[in-house]
This record gives structure tokens, sequence and C-alpha cells, in this order.
């Protein structure tokens, strides 16, 4: 995961960054320097430099990629049934467009990814977005996510049944300790801030494309025959 070729450290700008999901990736790559904000202070688990204040007022420069995972309240299914529809749901919480991410992105930075559930897709507000699970990879977990990049990157999507789920569901008796020790996240950062984390598979799958940084993909286990023939049915 090197940066052979480059004359200096990539820089990351991981906006909404919670307790550091991404950061923890981050973290982990060679030749990456990165920075997180969020309007809640994350700094005593966020791994590295952290800014507490508003992500939707980030003005700066000198980024080589920003990272933003803004909320997904109006776009999760829980939302719909708590406010009585989905349309309700965009009406009263924080969208992407009035967040302006993109032009946060275009001021900080040449590259940009934008992470959030499919709902956001169905709203209309990610454009032509990348799908990924955690099937993909191996992993014991689903969890779809959808990314728009500034940059070209592949869907990888897996099938079959995974043998952790995800509920966002407060009345849930998941275990938190299964899911973290899953997304290789402390389980300490408690139900709500595991379920949100991104895994690391995620974040590097779709930097390994990104032309300003130097990040190996991960592997990805042989699909099988039934596999791919559910793809295409």
């Amino acid at each position: 995961m090197a940066r052979d070729g480059f004359d200096r450290d990539a820089r990351v700008l991981d906006l909404y960054s919670g307790r550091g999901g991404v950061g923890l990736a981050l973290d982990a790559l060679d030749g990456v320097e990165h920075v997180g904000v969020d309007i809640e202070d994350h700094g005593d688990t966020y791994p590295g430099e952290f800014v507490q204040g508003d992500a939707s007022e980030f003005v700066g420069g000198g980024f080589d990629l920003v990272w933003a995972s803004p909320p997904c309240t109006a776009y999760s299914t829980l939302s719909a049934t708590a406010y009585g529809s989905a349309e309700a749901a965009l009406d009263a919480c924080p969208t992407i467009p009035e967040l302006d991410v993109r032009e946060i992105a275009r001021r900080a930075g040449a590259e940009y990814v934008i992470e959030n559930v499919p709902g956001a897709t169905r709203a209309g507000h990610l454009d032509d977005p990348t799908r990924v699970n955690g099937l993909a990879f191996g992993e014991p977990y689903d969890l779809t996510r959808h990314f728009e990049t500034s940059f070209t990157v592949p869907d990888a999507l897996g099938t079959g049944e995974p043998a952790v789920t995800v509920s966002t569901r407060e009345d849930d008796d998941q275990s938190v300790r299964a899911l973290a020790e899953a997304k290789r996240v402390p389980s300490s950062w408690g139900k709500q801030g595991v379920r949100s984390a991104i895994p690391r598979e995620f974040v590097y799958w779709v930097l390994s494309h990104c032309p300003r940084l130097d990040v190996e993909a991960p592997s990805r286990p042989q699909a099988t025959l039934s596999e791919v023939t559910a793809r295409v049915e």
C-alpha cells in the first residue's frame, strides 16, 4: 500500500467522520495523512488528527481526496416509518443537496467520495453511485452502501445469506460485539457507532480506483456459478 512513484504523502479530508470508521482504514495506509471533521467531539476515538466543527461549512484546500459520509437519517427506512413517509423524512432531515457536500469537496480537493445508504440514491441525491456490500469480500454481513465518486469505481456486490445482520432498530437485540468483531471496530463505540461504521474493505475498494492515491484493492472471493446466475436473473 505504499505510494510508489509519488513524491509526497496523500492528504485525505474525512468529513462527517463520526468515531472513525473510515479513519481506521485510512490510518492503516502507508503514505496517507488524514484529518477527521465532525460537529460532535470524537477526538478521543478518531485515529488521527481531528477537528470539531460543522463539516458542511468546511473551507480549505490542499487535499488529494475528500471523503464525506453525511447523515443518512433523511434516507433510512426507520425515518420513513417515524415521520410517516419517505417524503416526510426528506422534508424533516438534512439532505445531501442541502449540505452542499459536492461544493465543499470541490473547494477542498480534486477528487471526492460521497457515501450513504441506498435510500439516498432512490431519492435522487447520489449521482450514478457505485454499490458495495460486505458479501463481495467474503465478509459475514451485507451492509450495502452507495458511493458517488469523482472517478470511476465498479460495483462490488456479493450474494448469499449474511451470518451477521445489521439492524438500525433500537429494539433489536443484535449483538454489538459480534458486529464490531466482524467490522473490526471497537465494541466500545456503542450500538449506533458500530452499526454506522464503514468497513475498511469498502474504503479500500473505492480508494483503490482513485488516481491520486496508491491503495491496494481488497481481495474478493471467486464467485460461484450459482452466484453469477443469481445476479443476471
